[in-house]
């Protein structure tokens, strides 16, 4: 029975060779039956060194995903995994994402979709831990930079009573900068961990309304607003208040992306079959995250050469920038155990963050 369904699916390569990506069809007992030639290439083995072969033993995946292959074939559900660490012979270790479905009309028959893409995109944790470290390290600047500042401001305060009117200039300059200098530091102090309240129950549209209607009275008020809303979304668990800086400065950011004219598409959606990996307490572990946030526009995006530096601080192609804003919105999607991610697709640039729901009391 078997092989005429094997000879079925091969019968339909067509179909399966036009998907383009690396496609490998399995049976319920982890048989490989079919490859297509994005596999073949992807993998470096042709078709007939691998069919018939058992998946464990074409592709060494992390622990787990064995057995929740298993558990899709028994309880009939897809999955889509993210950020997945696997090792394959010909290749090494590499960073992928997969997909995983039933293929209809075969019970025991699964298509597994495979999305490769640079091993750099890991780096979305070394910005995580950096932006982790700059917690404590803005706590300690924060005193150390102002604390003399205060002093020079005094003597300042004091040589400006007896100074000659020609030279007023050069301390009216002093001043200046140094309230830059406390307004920089100020900013990084909100890097600080304060052991805010991430418990409360919220409705993300409520915070995105309030935003968006923020926007239109100030920053945004020449920008067409596009809201695609999940009526049915349920809630999330987090900080009202954080919550609300986040998607300021993402929504900020697409209004100065498109020079205070054209449009911005808020969409929100909710995906029960995506994991994702997770920052927890410095070590990564898997997460359903089906509630998504896209903020999309058709700007300038984001240069090339710093594409996988955006989360870093300081890093900022404004002039009159800073680069602490997509760095603390960072801290607060992991701070709400979320992910951020962003790409450019279809004129869009894309950032697309995702939240577990709220927890059952």
């Amino acid at each position: 029975m078997m092989i005429n369904k094997s000879k079925n699916i091969q019968n339909l390569d067509y179909i399966f060779s036009s998907i383009p990506m690396p496609t490998i069809i399995i049976s319920s007992d982890l048989k490989i039956i079919y490859i297509n030639n994005f596999a073949e290439n992807f993998l470096s083995k042709n078709f007939k060194n691998i069919v018939g072969k058992k998946l464990e033993e074409v592709i060494f995946f992390e622990e787990n995903i064995i057995q929740l292959i298993i558990k899709s074939f028994n309880l009939t559900f897809s999955f889509t995994e993210k950020y997945l660490k696997v090792f394959f012979p010909n290749k090494g270790e590499i960073l992928i994402n997969i997909f995983f479905n039933k293929i209809s009309g075969y019970d025991d028959l699964a298509i597994l979709i495979f999305e490769d893409f640079p091993f750099a995109h890991d780096r979305y944790y070394d910005n995580i831990k950096s932006n982790l470290s700059l917690s404590g390290f803005s706590s300690l600047i924060s005193h150390e930079i102002k604390t003399p500042l205060s002093s020079i401001s005094g003597a300042i305060q004091l040589l400006e009573e007896n100074i000659v009117k020609k030279d007023k200039k050069f301390i009216n300059i002093i001043k200046q900068e140094i309230n830059r200098i406390i307004k920089l530091v100020d900013k990084m102090s909100l890097f600080d961990d304060l052991n805010s309240d991430f418990s409360q129950n919220l409705n993300i549209h409520d915070i995105l309304t309030s935003v968006i209607n923020a926007a239109k009275v100030g920053f945004g008020k020449d920008i067409k607003f596009t809201e695609l809303y999940d009526p049915s979304l349920p809630n999330i668990n987090g900080n009202r208040d954080s919550l609300v800086q986040l998607f300021t400065n993402l929504i900020k950011n697409s209004v100065e992306a498109l020079k205070n004219k054209g449009e911005v598409i808020i969409c929100t959606s909710f995906n029960s079959d995506i994991q994702f990996k997770v920052l927890d307490k410095k070590n990564k572990k898997r997460s359903f995250l089906p509630i998504e946030i896209l903020i999309k526009d058709k700007g300038g995006g984001v240069p090339k050469e710093i594409t996988e530096q955006i989360f870093d601080p300081f890093i900022t192609t404004k002039f009159d920038g800073t680069g602490l804003g997509l760095p603390m919105v960072l801290k607060i999607v992991t701070e709400h155990n979320g992910t951020i991610n962003h790409n450019f697709e279809d004129g869009y640039t894309i950032f697309s963050v995702r939240f577990p729901i709220a927890n059952k009391r």
